[in-house]
C-alpha cells in the first residue's frame, strides 16, 4: 500500500497498569476502550466534545488526544479538564491530521479504539452500545453508527443513516464511505495489522483504513444516532490547495475500490462511474489552482 506509516513496531507488547477513577483506589489493566482525538484550532467546539467522552454512561476508558499545534485557547481547555482518563500530547507544530491520528493509535493500549474528533459529540450510550456489539461477534472488525449533522452553533442539519451489515456498506463502497468517522469503534489488533492510517491521504485517511479493516473483518452499522457531526467551512478547508487535495483523494480512493473483492457486478460499474466523475472533478480543480499540465494528464491518462 502507498505510503502506509507503520505503527505497530512503536508499540509496546507489555499491559500498563493504570488507576481507573471510576473503581476508587483500586489497580485495573488498561481500559477497555482507547479514544483517539486530535485537535488543532478547535476552541468553539472542543469542550463540548471532551464533555460527552466524559459523561458516557461507558466509564472503561482512556483519551488519547495530540493537541496539534493550535494556536487558539485549545490547549488551555484541554489543560483545564482534570479526569486522569484523559492523556494528552502537546506539539509546538501541527504534523498533519493523518500523522497526528497516528501518532495517537501508537499510544493506545486497549482492545478496542475509539474515533472522536475535537467538534463533534458522542452520544452519552455510544461506547456501551458499540463495546457489547463487538464484544458479542468477534468476527466484526469495525462497528459505527448514524449520526446527526449540526452546523456549527449545534443546530440539527439532517441524519446521516446507512445499512446495518457488512454486504451492503460494501456495496455502498462503490460509492461513497457510509461512516461517519466520529462514529466508529474499531479492534485495535486490525488497525495496526493493516498499517494504521495511510500517510498518503490527508483527507481521505479514515475511509482508506475502514476499506482496510473491511478486507479483513466484517463491518456494520448500529442503526441508532450515537454521535453528532459537526459540518463547518472554515478558509482552510475550501482553500484551492485543500480543494485539489480533497480531490485527488476521493480520485484515488475510489481507484482502489474497483480491486475491493467482495463487490458484484452492479457495484463494479456503480465504481467506475464514480471514477469516471472523481477524475473529472480532480482535473478541473487542477486547471482552478493552474496546474494546467497535470489536469490535462489527469484528464486524459488518469
Amino acid at each position: 500500500m502507498r505510503g502506509i506509516l507503520s505503527v505497530g513496531t512503536r508499540l509496546s507488547q507489555s499491559e500498563e497498569i493504570v488507576k481507573n477513577p471510576h473503581r476508587g483506589n483500586e489497580l485495573d489493566f488498561v481500559p477497555k476502550i482507547s479514544v483517539l482525538m486530535t485537535v488543532f484550532n478547535a476552541e468553539p467546539y472542543l469542550e463540548e466534545s471532551l464533555t460527552s467522552l466524559v459523561n458516557q454512561d461507558f466509564t472503561d476508558w482512556e483519551l488519547i488526544v495530540i493537541e496539534n499545534g493550535s494556536s487558539d485557547r485549545s490547549g488551555k481547555i484541554l489543560r483545564s479538564f482534570s479526569d486522569t482518563r484523559i492523556k494528552a500530547t502537546y506539539l509546538t507544530e501541527n504534523i498533519g491530521r493523518t500523522e497526528a491520528l497516528n501518532l495517537a493509535l501508537s499510544k493506545s493500549n486497549s482492545k478496542y479504539v475509539a474515533i472522536l474528533d475535537a467538534d463533534d459529540v458522542s452520544m452519552v450510550n455510544r461506547f456501551t452500545k458499540q463495546y457489547r456489539k463487538l464484544e458479542s461477534d468477534e468476527t466484526v472488525g469495525l462497528v459505527g453508527s448514524w449520526a446527526q449533522f449540526i452546523d456549527s452553533e449545534g443546530q440539527n442539519l439532517f441524519v446521516k443513516i446507512g445499512p446495518q451489515l457488512h454486504d451492503e456498506i460494501v456495496r455502498l463502497f462503490a460509492t461513497r464511505n457510509p461512516f461517519v468517522h466520529s462514529s466508529v469503534m474499531f479492534r485495535r489488533s486490525i488497525a495496526i495489522a493493516v498499517g494504521g492510517y495511510d500517510i498518503s491521504y490527508k483527507y481521505a485517511q479514515d475511509f482508506d483504513l475502514i476499506l482496510k479493516i473491511a478486507s479483513h473483518a466484517r463491518v456494520e452499522i448500529i442503526p441508532e444516532i450515537l454521535c453528532a457531526w459537526r459540518s463547518i467551512e472554515s478558509s482552510q478547508t475550501n482553500s484551492p490547495g485543500s480543494s485539489v487535495v480533497r480531490a485527488r483523494d476521493e480520485y484515488h480512493i475510489f481507484r482502489r475500490i474497483r480491486l475491493f473483492h467482495n463487490m458484484n457486478k452492479a457495484a463494479r460499474l456503480a465504481n467506475y462511474k464514480q471514477i469516471f466523475v472523481t477524475r473529472l472533478i480532480y482535473s478541473k480543480t487542477l486547471a482552478r489552482s493552474g496546474k494546467w499540465v497535470e489536469a490535462l494528464r489527469i484528464a486524459a491518462l488518469g
